[in-house]
């Protein structure tokens, strides 16, 4: 059953709307000079760094997405070429709506010569795979950042930050038997082979993306490195509040003020304000980076399939 219309636009737009009256708040608050005191070698080097990595990092997930299309179209598919209309198409999702990244790849599907069913399996998979790996990183973070969260340091005891690790085994097997039971004949089987490929692809993924803003707000914050796993849980959560909200542009917004709101006891506005903006800057090139490798991979390969 679907919540009524007005309950869709209030998670749509009330909480983007609340997110970025928030950040302006901060911005306001916060020292403008400070913000670009912060702007020192070291911060630079480190963002450009962790630019390359995350363009390095992106290629894994269009690997994993076209490994997917390729099983549920039952035909050859070019890696190199998936990858490339991947990377293209990911800049969509910069546009309202936050959807329409998956429509290019239904139309890079097709042009690989792929069924529009099997492209939008491909996705729903990747989409559960998300979930499934950020969820786990998560689940593994906790008991080592419970006692630095706000929200819940002090309401219960530290050992209950356990429990999810307990969880994560049943969790795990009952949605495999749903899935291989109730997938029926419209939905392609889904070898354990390439369920754990998928999974680890996208474990690599989502470790680098919070490794490197984790590195990222040490270099600018004044936390110590007990605080790790604590900041990590931040930068890993706010993009899956990013995700799972519909309607912000890539997550413009949502993602910054939940990460904003995290790292306050680490640090000065203004320092936390320039974190949340240099970490989507850093995002934003890596995407142009890995759009950019992916279109030299795909060149290169044209004179090699002429031949």
């Amino acid at each position: 059953m679907r919540p009524p219309r007005s309950v869709r636009y209030l998670l749509r737009w009330g909480l983007l709307a609340a997110a970025v009256g928030y950040l302006a708040y901060l911005l306001v608050k916060s020292d403008p000079t400070r913000l670009l005191e912060g702007l020192t070698p070291a911060v630079l080097f480190v963002a450009a760094v962790s630019a390359v990595i995350y363009a390095i990092a992106f290629h894994l997930l269009a690997v994993a997405w076209g490994l997917t299309l390729a099983r549920f179209a039952a035909a050859a598919v070019d890696l190199r070429v998936a990858v490339q209309g991947y990377a293209l198409a990911n800049f969509a999702k910069y546009l309202p709506g936050n959807v329409f990244h998956y429509v290019g790849r239904q139309v890079v599907a097709s042009r690989l010569g792929c069924s529009q069913l099997s492209a939008a399996q491909a996705t729903a998979t990747e989409i559960a795979v998300h979930l499934a790996a950020s969820g786990l990183l998560l689940a593994l973070l906790l008991p080592f950042s419970f006692a630095e969260l706000a929200w819940m340091a002090g309401v219960v005891p530290e050992w209950w930050a356990a429990w999810p690790l307990l969880l994560l085994p049943a969790a795990g097997a009952i949605a495999w038997r749903y899935f291989r039971r109730r997938g029926g004949a419209a939905w392609p089987h889904v070898s354990l082979r390439l369920a754990a490929t998928l999974l680890l692809l996208q474990l690599v993924f989502f470790t680098l993306a919070t490794a490197i803003g984790a590195w990222l707000a040490l270099t600018l914050l004044a936390a110590p490195l007990t605080s790790l796993p604590a900041i990590a849980f931040a930068f890993l959560f706010s993009w899956l509040v990013a995700f799972v909200v519909p309607g912000a542009p890539g997550g413009l917004g949502l993602r910054e003020a939940c990460l904003a709101a995290a790292l306050q006891p680490y640090g000065d506005l203004a320092t936390i304000v320039l974190l949340v903006a240099l970490s989507r800057i850093v995002l934003v090139a890596g995407e142009g980076l890995f759009a950019l490798s992916a279109y030299m991979l795909a060149l290169r390969a044209r004179p090699a399939a002429t031949a």
